[in-house]
């Protein structure tokens, strides 16, 4: 997509091209552990200009792909790039309506800038949108994130807030600070007052409390396995035994 903020000011083809083959094998290996068989209908839940959706097409050239996301020019070019249904979404997570059920979802980076009411609200979300057995893989800043902020190699945050991140982490298993006079992607996109953007980490116990109380069947939490950063979360809801 031109302009894509994922590609960055000196885009890099390469690293986008396997950020998106990484997501594919994430979500691949979530249905084979799953148990279930390919997908009919798919949700790309924050597709931006189609990373993952080009990879999703691949993988299921039959299924019905939709594509979600709140900047008008990034539904339209997926449309037109990938023969996919769009909806558009915002950051209002509680007024989120799907137009449907799914066998599979797929929202990566979008739980990494949630504060924690609204990532507990967009999980359950998701389950609710889910056919029986449907699986839903997500990712989520991890052990890897706090590693690299660490040990210096990548800065997420403003140093100076570093030491409240941790503790609100160490304490509540979910850590998160926003954004500061920084837009989203490449139109504004409309926060609620008192609300924002920002960049968040969990625990593995936080994640496995938060889907036992919707009921998911936990199918795999992979430390750092998509593009070798963010943690992969794939859920399953209950179906048929």
């Amino acid at each position: 997509m031109p302009g894509d903020p994922l590609l960055g000011p000196a885009p890099n083809y390469t690293h986008y091209k396997e950020v998106g083959e990484s997501a594919a094998r994430a979500i691949y290996g979530s249905l084979l552990l799953a148990n279930v068989d390919a997908p009919r209908t798919v949700l790309d839940f924050g597709s931006g200009g189609g990373r993952a959706t080009r990879w999703l097409r691949a993988l299921f050239p039959e299924a019905a792909i939709e594509a979600a996301d709140p900047r008008p020019e990034s539904l339209q070019f997926v449309a037109d790039q990938f023969g996919v249904s769009t909806w558009q979404s915002s950051f209002e997570i509680q007024e989120l309506a799907a137009p449907r059920t799914y066998d599979l979802i797929w929202s990566g980076s979008v739980l990494t800038h949630l504060p924690e009411y609204d990532a507990q609200a967009l999980l359950a979300k998701f389950m609710s949108w889910l056919e029986p057995n449907g699986v839903c893989v997500v990712t989520t800043h991890g052990r890897r994130m706090i590693q690299n902020m660490q040990e210096r190699r990548l800065q997420y945050i403003a140093r100076d807030l570093e030491p409240a991140f941790m503790d609100q982490l160490a304490d509540k298993g979910y850590a998160w600070v926003p954004y500061k006079g920084k837009s989203v992607g490449t139109s504004p996109v409309t926060v609620r007052k008192g609300r924002s953007l920002g960049v968040s980490a969990t625990t593995v116990p936080w994640l496995t409390e938060t889907l036992k109380t919707l009921d998911a069947r936990v199918v795999t939490i992979s430390e750092h396995a998509w593009d070798k950063h963010q943690d992969v979360v794939a859920f399953q809801a209950p179906g048929p035994r």
